[in-house]
């Protein structure tokens, strides 16, 4: 939705820090995002058997470009987990302000996807490495401060999007266009997908997660669910 701004460009999968780690320069890096949302977008926005595509907006292109990104949440966390200076690499490499974007997903039905997909071979597993990216997000969020980082919870999305929407603008210094702001709160679920339904949680592993959601701010709303 980002990416559908008149002046933003997000790149879908890229991967930006993989290309950090090589050494490639600003312009390089820059080309490359801009390169794959043209291309993303030419190819129809198709990611996982959903439609990405906000109608009559910017995907792809822009007007005057002042937001230039990527969205790799999974990668980002992994790599950041295993060589945490890759962060100020970044931030140096561009020479602007870096800001994250960090979206939170109910966590019974992150860790189910991730065994669904095969990131992971169990939900003990899977809780495991969670847990691992959790702890990187908590420690990105102490390094750049509340100035550079957004959460954004997935239920707050789908129950208001065009809240959520001004609120990501606001944070971009982007202008939120009333047609943009509606344009994307269309394409929003109604609700976000549960696939916590799809394996059986036992009390033991809902237990094991739940501690670990007491623990962290931004998982605390979901802590009397798993109780």
């Amino acid at each position: 939705m980002i990416d559908a701004h008149p002046d933003a460009i997000i790149a879908h999968e890229l991967d930006s820090l993989r290309y950090v780690n090589f050494g490639f320069s600003r312009n390089q890096l820059f080309w490359l995002l801009l390169d794959q949302s043209r291309t993303c977008a030419q190819r129809g926005r198709k990611w996982s058997g959903y439609s990405y595509v906000v109608p009559g907006q910017h995907q792809g292109r822009f007007r005057q470009l002042r937001v230039i990104g990527d969205k790799r949440g999974g990668d980002t966390s992994r790599r950041l987990a295993n060589d945490f200076a890759l962060l100020d690499r970044l931030q140096r490499r561009v020479s602007v302000p870096v800001k994250i974007i960090h979206v939170v997903r109910h966590p019974l039905d992150n860790i189910t996807t991730m065994v669904l997909r095969g990131d992971a071979p169990s939900l003990e597993g899977a809780i495991d490495a969670y847990k691992l990216m959790v702890n990187t997000v908590q420690r990105v969020f102490r390094a750049v401060g509340d100035i550079y980082f957004k959460t954004v919870w997935l239920d707050d999305l789908t129950s208001k999007p065009e809240q959520v929407i001004r609120e990501l603008c606001t944070f971009f210094s982007l202008q939120p266009h009333e047609d943009y702001v509606k344009d994307c709160a269309k394409i929003v679920f109604k609700q976000p997908k549960q696939t916590r339904h799809q394996l059986s949680w036992s009390p033991q592993q809902r237990d094991l997660l739940r501690r670990l959601v007491e623990e962290v701010d931004f998982l605390a709303r979901y802590a009397e669910e798993l109780a």
